[in-house]
């Protein structure tokens, strides 16, 4: 099966992203351009983590969510920054979780 995906996303509570990133938002948008499936991007941030618990439904027998025809996958990037050679470098990860509660704890490790 094909899945046309997009996990590199942020929410509006990032920097230079817009006001208007909401799940709607981002669901509309991901039909227009045929996608089938985003990552929510930022579970790490209290406000938007209250506000995808409240807009995503379960899909039953997965780790995946709805909202209308777009499926979501909870998702949030993590940098590690360290130095070589004289250089600042950053390496991202994206983070994928498999439900709310795993978010949760993984949000109480980090917050430590």
């Amino acid at each position: 099966m094909e899945i046309i995906a997009d996990f590199q996303l942020h929410s509006k509570y990032s920097r230079a992203t817009s006001k208007n990133t909401t799940p709607e938002n981002l669901a509309e948008g991901a039909r227009l351009k045929g996608l089938q499936m985003l990552g929510t991007g930022d579970f790490t941030h209290p406000s938007w983590l209250a506000e995808l618990k409240n807009k995503l439904q379960l899909v039953e027998d997965s780790n995946l969510f709805k909202y209308k025809e777009i499926f979501f996958m909870l998702t949030g990037e993590f940098c590690t920054i360290y130095e070589q050679g004289g250089k600042t470098r950053k390496v991202h990860h994206m983070i994928h979780a498999p439900s709310f509660e795993i978010v949760e704890q993984i949000n109480e490790k980090i917050s430590k």
